[in-house]
């Protein structure tokens, strides 16, 4: 894993999982609608809400790739590609050299309503 890849919150969340969730195979990607499964649940699988930001538009190769992560009908001719990954799928992306960073989601509250 490219530690230099990923921003630093998710890098910490990625640690802080590895170290409560035992070794073993997950799942390189899951359906949107299916929730996260917590880690220390009784699967021990986790998934990220990340950003894939690549350093241009992906060439047929790296397109079908990507598409093996996050499903067939992936647009090309972008930079920018939100997903949701297992740790395995994010260890794996971090190490390719189109990828430039993979960032955290982080849920958005509007301006106008204040903070509960």
């Amino acid at each position: 894993m490219n530690l230099q890849r990923l921003d630093p919150f998710l890098a910490l969340r990625l640690s802080e999982s590895r170290a409560q969730t035992p070794d073993g195979p997950e799942p390189a990607v899951r359906s949107p609608s299916v929730p996260a499964t917590p880690a220390g649940s009784e699967t021990g699988a986790s998934s990220y809400d990340v950003f894939i930001r690549t350093r241009r538009p992906l060439n047929s190769e790296e397109l079908t790739e990507l598409q093996s992560y996050l499903g067939p009908d992936l647009p090309g001719g972008r930079t920018t590609y939100p997903a949701t990954l297992s740790r395995a799928a994010i260890e794996t992306l971090s190490d390719r050299d189109w990828v430039f960073r993979i960032s955290a989601s982080q849920n958005l509250t509007p301006l106008d309503v204040p903070p509960a």
